[in-house]
């Protein structure tokens, strides 16, 4: 019996230090879909991704196989396969990349008798944001508890959030990753952030690289069968819409990436059908139902630029808030220093400077009321104080 396997190596771009070792992950013999064993290997794969990482995935086969179109045309739909399964995860269409080469091209890696054969590689990219906020990844304050709505898999269901998003879901929208329908009960956990205060909070940005946006709102949802997650079925969509007056002008999905306890942002792909309608009203068919946010991008950003210093030697992440332009920005590092700043700010506008961090156990806070600037520094001094307080605080600004 002949074994088809996915051989896949991690490559990394030179400035990142993590590695990881080549791992095999076989196809069932004469199928191109995906088992439970593929799906486990494959995600522990990508889950440690960082931005700008790259994964080659391979196709191929280890002994010889007679029918060869046969066998080209089943990896052929393997790739397919592969390449569903990451969109599936969040990975922009424009991401992944297949190339197809002869076997008799891949030299050292395939035996003479199988040179007509095709092999199958699968590029894997994780975008890597224009400005570096690592230094700016944590803390996150603690977040609120999940909103969960339960329903079955072969209704079509629509669920008001405690904020006010109405989610609607087709009859028969979920499969397993795996590809296999679910046609039990399914739990769809959610949470909402409708205002800059509470994203805050939550340790939220909404920048897209590193432009501001204003934000009408941000939603994380997750749909489970049985305590395994679900995805959404080609050509099923669900609707999110948002309360009265929330949809900032020109409206645009996005899609979020979790890692190292901050979510960066990427626009939803245009090949698939999403939009925010005047009511907004918005239909995405991503697959992916983590992160998704209803931006409005500013073409035009202004040039106020902030510096920050402070002396503490722990993690801090410093936010400006623009509670009337509904943007939370994110501090990064300023190349050659060790301040912070922003960049691309509104000016003349009133703002909320904040800072927390966490060291020995112990919550520290800043905040201070601010007039943005062409070109201004502020120096922050942390002082000791709760996660209740800081969430209060946050909260409260949207008051």
């Amino acid at each position: 019996m002949k074994q088809i396997v996915v051989f896949f190596a991690l490559v990394l771009f030179p400035f990142f230090g993590y590695s990881q070792g080549a791992r095999n992950v076989y196809f069932p013999v004469d199928s191109f879909h995906l088992s439970n064993e593929n799906v486990v290997l494959i995600s522990d794969a990508i889950s440690g991704m960082g931005p700008g990482d790259k994964i080659v995935f391979r196709v191929l086969i280890h002994d010889d196989a007679k029918n060869r179109p046969a066998i080209n045309e089943l990896d052929r739909k393997r790739s397919l396969e592969l390449f569903d399964f990451f969109v599936a995860e969040g990975f922009p269409a424009g991401n992944i990349k297949v190339v197809k080469t002869p076997g008799r091209e891949a030299k050292g890696f395939i035996s003479d008798d199988m040179k007509n054969l095709l092999i199958y590689d699968l590029e894997v990219y994780k975008a890597l944001p224009a400005v570096d906020f690592t230094v700016t990844d944590s803390p996150v304050l603690s977040d609120s508890a999940n909103e969960t709505y339960s329903f079955s898999a072969g209704v079509a269901s629509t669920f008001k959030g405690n904020k006010g998003i109405e989610i609607s879901i087709p009859a028969f929208s979920f499969e397993f990753k795996t590809g296999a329908p679910a046609s039990g009960s399914v739990l769809l956990e959610v949470k909402e952030y409708l205002h800059p205060g509470e994203m805050a909070a939550a340790g939220l940005m909404t920048m897209n690289e590193e432009f501001p946006a204003h934000c009408g709102a941000i939603v994380w949802m997750r749909a489970t069968s049985g305590g395994t997650e679900l995805r959404l079925k080609k050509g099923k969509q669900l609707t999110l819409k948002l309360p009265s007056g929330l949809a900032p002008a020109d409206p645009k999905l996005y899609i979020g990436q979790e890692g190292n306890g901050l979510v960066r942002w990427f626009p939803y792909d245009p090949a698939m059908a999403g939009q925010v309608d005047a009511g907004g009203t918005c239909s995405l068919s991503t697959p992916l139902l983590h992160w998704i946010a209803c931006e409005g991008i500013d073409k035009k950003p202004d040039n106020g630029v902030l510096t920050v210093k402070t002396n503490v030697s722990y993690n801090v992440a410093i936010r400006l808030i623009l509670k009337d332009e509904k943007t939370v920005m994110g501090a990064y590092m300023l190349p050659g220093t060790k301040d912070l700043g922003f960049s691309h700010i509104p000016v003349g506008k009133k703002a909320v400077l904040v800072a927390y961090g966490v060291k020995d156990g112990k919550m520290f806070f800043f905040s201070k009321e601010v007039v943005t600037q062409n070109d201004w520094k502020e120096k922050i001094q942390m002082k000791e104080s709760t996660t209740e307080a800081i969430k209060t605080f946050l909260t409260g600004l949207d008051k």
